[in-house]
């Protein structure tokens, strides 16, 4: 079985940029949660572990389990993510 997790993505700042800024922080500076493999283990287990507690506003996250040999993918529109079996199609 694959897991996956899914939910909102947002960007954490390493250090204070103030109450806003103009110009995009150098690298280095932010973290953005999309980047982290929905796949990856830690992320997995924070999700298990705390369970609801980590949702925020506008997110839900849940760790789901895929059949082995499914082929699958992330569909994502205005930051809902779903998985979905990759398939053929035709016109």
């Amino acid at each position: 079985m694959s897991k996956y997790c899914t939910g909102f993505v947002r960007y954490t700042f390493t250090r204070d940029l103030g109450e806003e800024f103009k110009d995009w922080p150098e690298k280095g500076v932010h973290f953005n949660d999309i980047d982290i493999e929905r796949t990856d283990k830690d992320l997995i287990a924070v999700v298990d572990m705390l369970g609801e507690e980590v949702n925020g506003y506008s997110s839900e996250l849940k760790v789901v389990e895929i059949p082995d040999g499914i082929d699958w993918y992330i569909s994502e529109y205005d930051g809902m993510e779903t998985i979905e079996e990759n398939h053929r199609s035709w016109l």
